[in-house]
């Protein structure tokens, strides 16, 4: 008798692992996706750890770049500064409301940077977007990033507005957000900050209007009036916590920390994209 209870035992088990394994649900293949938030992923002792980290995980060295990122705002975000007061003026719990966040990374955005000429014949160039998000969405938003943009690249090239018939020759530009240029730890600290800004309430809709570049430039700078000097310190030092110069910064109304149009014209115009 024992032997064949052994023996129905085994092929329960054999059976068991089998359809688990061929389960759509347990065997589809993570990597076609560029976001994963129904994956799920445990730890080694079995315990579920934090989901969106998990989630990063699936995304390759992309996602090790956010989540690089997200750390450091996450650091700001925990201490006592004029940055994180800031954000608490729109939501009290800033903190974790940012880690509720998921990101997804946009592989078909465009990816040249536009040159034009304005009204006075004095050229601008116009980026590839870097980010997007849902205003105001709140908790567990999700942040849309360009893979083409200046959150993963430093360069892009350049196309003309109104290019001669059969032109092919296309320069190359540096891609920058803010004061900082592209594919640099500023400026993806800048960029997560910025959408998160919008999340909360915080800035106004930049997007969908003739004037949307321009709103983007002057919602960054609102973001760089506040936390700037945050983002350079996690920047250049991640493991360190913020010098007491930097917890005592203080705090600008988001009124006071626009820039004006005037500080805008200039010969040559680099404009931040319009979020998508």
């Amino acid at each position: 008798m024992f032997p064949v209870l052994k023996r129905v035992l085994f092929i329960v088990l054999l059976s068991a692992t089998f359809l688990g394994s061929a389960h759509p649900a347990f065997s589809q293949d993570a990597s076609s996706f560029t976001s994963v938030r129904y994956a799920l992923v445990r730890s080694p002792q079995g315990e579920p750890s934090d989901p969106v980290e998990n989630e990063l995980l699936h995304l390759g060295s992309r996602g090790q770049l956010i989540s690089r990122a997200r750390s450091r705002v996450l650091a700001i975000l925990s201490a006592e500064n004029g940055c994180t007061n800031w954000y608490r003026k729109s939501e009290p719990d800033a903190e974790e409301i940012f880690r509720s966040l998921h990101f997804v990374i946009d592989l078909s955005g465009n990816a040249e940077i536009v040159k034009r000429e304005d009204s006075f014949g004095h050229p601008e160039y116009l980026h590839p977007y870097v980010a997007h998000a849902r205003q105001q969405e709140g908790s567990g938003a999700e942040i849309v990033l360009n893979a083409s943009g200046a959150f993963f690249q430093k360069y892009a090239r350049v196309s003309f507005f109104s290019a001669p018939p059969g032109q092919i020759n296309q320069p190359v530009r540096l891609l920058v957000v803010g004061d900082f240029s592209g594919d640099s730890e500023q400026a993806r600290i800048l960029t997560l900050l910025h959408e998160f800004a919008h999340v909360v309430g915080l800035l106004p809709p930049d997007s969908g209007s003739p004037s949307a570049a321009l709103l983007s430039v002057q919602n960054t700078r609102a973001v760089l009036k506040n936390c700037k000097s945050q983002i350079d310190w996690k920047a250049k030092h991640p493991g360190s916590d913020l010098p007491r110069s930097l917890l005592a910064a203080p705090v600008l109304a988001p009124s006071q920390a626009g820039l004006g149009l005037s500080a805008l014209a200039r010969v040559h115009r680099e404009f931040a994209p319009p979020r998508q």
